[in-house]
């Protein structure tokens, strides 16, 4: 059984060059709390909490090369999370009560990707491809066992290529809303299990002309 929850806020700001380059920027603030109750072991409980917000940013552009192509790229710092593992457990004897920190860190980002819209409807394709970066330093907390003097399993040793395929369309009046589907591949970082195929989709709906409110969905 497990519980979770988190906050993430993005604070943006953009800036059009000219009428066909825009440039944009934003920080970011990411903090979770989570609680795992292992399988099996009614009385074994972890406990994993950012003791404090974990600060990125993100920097990108959007070019519009003619009324049907677009091309835009993003990168997103690494994030570093300091991470408090507690574990109480009295399934076994004699019993667990420990904590101990950990950074954890989220991989930087680089994406590139294109859109083409072929009619006036705004009906678009989109193809975009993100690389993830390597985390020599990162550790897997689900892989954590204290029962064996606490080992640790290392992940995200090397830089993965992660392709993505879109398609969106209008479906409110002026194109105030939109529904987006998509595929990707997901690589995995570690080498001993497969990558997963992901299926996407989601909506948007300008409610002002300051707020847009989003719903999605991801399945592997």
């Amino acid at each position: 059984l497990t519980r979770a929850s988190s906050v993430q806020v993005n604070l943006p700001v953009s800036y059009r060059w000219s009428p066909r380059l825009s440039l944009g920027a934003s920080i970011l603030a990411v903090t979770y709390h989570e609680t795992l109750e292992a399988n099996g072991s009614p009385g074994t409980l972890f406990n994993s909490s950012h003791e404090r917000p974990s600060i990125g940013f993100s920097v990108g552009f959007m070019e519009k090369l003619d009324e049907n192509w677009k091309v835009g790229s993003w990168l997103r710092s690494s994030i570093v999370n300091r991470t408090l593992l507690k574990t109480d457990s009295d399934a076994v004897s004699p019993p667990i009560h420990s904590q101990e920190e950990f950074l954890v860190h989220d991989p930087w980002i680089v994406a590139t990707g294109v859109s083409f819209t072929p009619w006036s409807d705004l009906k678009t394709f989109l193809l975009d491809l993100d690389v993830i970066g390597n985390t020599p330093g990162g550790d897997l907390l689900s892989y954590y066992a204290p029962q064996s003097g606490g080992n640790i399993s290392p992940k995200g040793r090397r830089v993965t290529f992660e392709p993505r395929l879109g398609y969106r369309m209008p479906y409110a009046y002026e194109a105030k809303g939109m529904i987006y589907t998509g595929i990707y591949y997901e690589p995995s970082r570690r080498e001993e299990f497969n990558g997963r195929l992901h299926f996407t989709g989601g909506l948007s709906y300008h409610a002002l002309s300051w707020l847009e409110l989003m719903a999605g969905a991801d399945v592997s």
